[in-house]
C-alpha cells in the first residue's frame, strides 16, 4: 500500500516573515482542555495543528484542539476508543 502524504516542518519559535508560530507546551496536557495563548497577533483565527511529542504511560494519546480564536485556543489529549 502506498499513500501520498503532506507535511509541514516548522522550527520551534516565530517566523517573522511568514507569521508562523511553533511552540511546545509543558508536560502537563491531560484530557482536560487547557487554554493556550498565541505569541503572534492574528486578524482572524489561524489554523492550528497539534501533535503529541511524548507520552506518559502505556496508552496511545493524541492532541485535540477546539475554540480557536485570533488570540488563543484550547488543547487537550485524548486516548483512542478501545
Amino acid at each position: 500500500m502506498t499513500a501520498l502524504t503532506a507535511y509541514a516542518a516548522i522550527e520551534q519559535g516565530i517566523d517573522s516573515v511568514n507569521g508562523l508560530e511553533a511552540r511546545k507546551t509543558s508536560d502537563s496536557i491531560t484530557d482536560d482542555f487547557t487554554e493556550i495563548s498565541f505569541t503572534n497577533s492574528y486578524s482572524s483565527a489561524p489554523v492550528v495543528m497539534a501533535q503529541v511529542d511524548s507520552e506518559d504511560g502505556w496508552n496511545s494519546f493524541y492532541a485535540v484542539t477546539r475554540d480557536v480564536t485570533s488570540i488563543n485556543f484550547e488543547l487537550a489529549g485524548e486516548e483512542p476508543a478501545s
